[in-house]
């Protein structure tokens, strides 16, 4: 919920300076958050998913942390730490989805959810490994 809370602020104050993948992703997060609600973990394998991918997501946390500080702190360590916690998040949870999701309907409706959130996160680990070094104006 809180990241989700994060994500709604983002659409409801700063929509307007975000780019059309972002977006799609913070659109896509309230969505599985509020799915999330209704749904019982123990026995639905959507659920399970949606669940290990919100967790996925909260573990990035250090990219948001690096774009919201970089404008104003020096933070290239925080640069390299974010780009390899996202790179390694992000394989980690495909694999557990190859693994772990089961052909249905609902499975089908999943996949075509999270895939603005696949194509937002390509963008963004592509922008973070493209990211040079930043140096602090006094």
């Amino acid at each position: 919920m809180a990241y989700m809370a994060v994500d709604l602020m983002c659409l409801i104050k700063v929509k307007k300076y975000l780019t059309k993948s972002v977006i799609q992703h913070h659109y896509s997060i309230v969505f599985l958050v509020l799915v999330a609600m209704g749904v019982d973990f123990n026995v639905s394998n959507i659920g399970q998913l949606a669940l290990f991918f919100l967790f996925i997501v909260t573990a990035t946390f250090p990219v948001n942390l690096y774009f919201a500080l970089k404008l104003y702190y020096n933070v290239n360590l925080l640069l390299h730490i974010s780009k390899y916690d996202y790179l390694f998040t992000m394989i980690g949870y495909l694999v557990y989805l190859i693994f772990n999701w089961q052909y249905s309907i609902w499975g089908i409706l999943y996949l075509i959810s999270i895939t603005p959130l696949f194509i937002a996160d390509a963008k963004q680990l592509r922008y973070l490994f493209g990211e040079k070094p930043s140096i602090l104006l006094k």
